[in-house]
């Protein structure tokens, strides 16, 4: 839309990102996320570990993507909206474990990181583990039945209409 496509209503992964359409190009009004209920997001989802069939690795959560032995697939969070929550969901679960103390946290999330061998731009590009594979892929549920993690983060998508 900012390049000149036309839509009536928008959803993106980042309220951020939807800002850009008053700061940029005004196509729709500073005060965006008090126009619908529960500050224009009108649904929330959570991010889920996606693992190879039979789950190989026993993966069984979080925990298990600091371990060396596991490759893990996401997008850049520098790069893509879905993979800054993917972050903050790991962000999340490790504050979470580690009773606040930033810098343990900072560590795990880093040694996550550290188990990924190529940061891809976007969701798009990110496979399906499969026997080629790397052991596990965070992601949107929409990807996947396969596991759920038992602490993640519930992260909403924003959504606004164009036309005043």
């Amino acid at each position: 839309m900012l390049d000149g496509l036309e839509a009536d209503v928008v959803t993106l992964a980042l309220a951020y990102d939807i800002d850009q359409f008053h700061e940029r190009a005004e196509l729709i009004p500073a005060n965006w996320q008090s126009r619908l209920p529960n500050n224009s997001a009108p649904y929330t989802s959570t991010i889920v570990l996606l693992v190879r069939d039979g789950n190989p690795k026993n993966i069984q959560g979080w925990d298990d993507l600091t371990r060396d032995d596991v490759e893990v697939i996401t997008p850049n969070p520098k790069t893509s909206g879905g993979a800054r929550w993917n972050y903050l969901a790991a962000w999340g679960y490790a504050l979470d474990k580690f009773d606040g103390d930033e810098q343990k946290t900072f560590e795990f999330v880093r040694n996550i990181y550290q188990n990924v061998p190529v940061l891809d731009s976007g969701p798009v590009a990110q496979p399906i583990p499969s026997s080629n594979a790397a052991s596990v892929t965070y992601c949107w549920p929409g990807r996947t039945r396969r596991y759920w993690p038992p602490n993640s983060l519930a992260r909403g998508s924003s959504r606004s209409w164009c036309r005043q």
